[in-house]
Parts: C-alpha cells; structure tokens; sequence
C-alpha cells in the first residue's frame, strides 16, 4: 500500500509556507514571498515554485491541506470575501483534492469553504494548537 502524500499550506498575507508529507512524515518545508495586498498573481507565483519543487505533489492522488490569513490583507473588501477568492484561487491551482482547516469542525472541503469562512479565516494558531496541545498533556 503506498503512503499517502499531503501537502500543508499556510497562505499568509506575505509568505506562502507549505510542507510535503509522507505517510504522516515531512519531508520537505519551504516558504514562498507572496505580497498578497498587491494581487493574487503573487499566489499564482508561489504555487508555480511549489510546483517546480516539488512536481510529483501536483496529481490528483495527493490531497493539499490549507490554512490562512491572507484573507485579511487590503486585496480583499473583508475577511469573507478574501476566504472565497483564495479557496477559488487554491482551487483552481490544487485541484479536488483541497480542504481548508475549519477549527472545530477540523477540514472541510473547498465547496464548503465560502459557507464555513468565520471559522477558516485566520485559523492557522488554532491548528497549530491543536497539534501540539495533545502531545504537551
């Protein structure tokens, strides 16, 4: 049975960050510039080197995980409108196989995303508490 591949991304409103995941493991981490407030071609530029990293994370058959806080960034009129158009954008770029981490509700699918945006904006602390809280008891 082969291992299955993620990829982790964090869309900020500076940085793009994403990790490669195997079987649960990171292989790989980088971080991409992205001066969101300047327009979404620079999201479009992070990806591009994410996938000239990282080629074999591009198939239908890896799944891509995403948090944010890129939606808040003068780009966007409010929070809301930015959560639809970055889940569209990663969406159109990742593919079906995108969710977004929605806190309690834990992952939803991008479809979802416009509905669930209050609890995917700026949810990137929550995940990372959520990860570390268990194994600190």
């Amino acid at each position: 049975m082969r291992e299955r591949i993620v990829v982790g991304w964090d869309i900020g409103g500076a940085h793009v960050k994403a990790a490669l995941l195997r079987g649960g493991a990171v292989l790989d981490a980088a971080q991409w510039p992205c001066p969101l407030w300047q327009g979404l071609a620079h999201l479009d530029a992070a990806i591009a080197l994410a996938r000239a990293r990282w080629p074999r994370a591009f198939t239908r058959s890896v799944r891509h995980a995403a948090t944010m806080t890129g939606e808040m960034t003068d780009l966007f009129p409010d929070r809301e409108a930015g959560v639809a158009a970055l889940t569209l954008r990663l969406s159109e770029a990742l593919g079906p196989g995108l969710s977004l981490y929605a806190g309690e509700l834990v992952f939803v699918a991008a479809p979802q995303a416009p509905r669930r945006w209050a609890a995917i904006a700026s949810a990137n602390w929550q995940a990372t508490a959520a990860l570390l809280a268990p194994q600190l008891g």
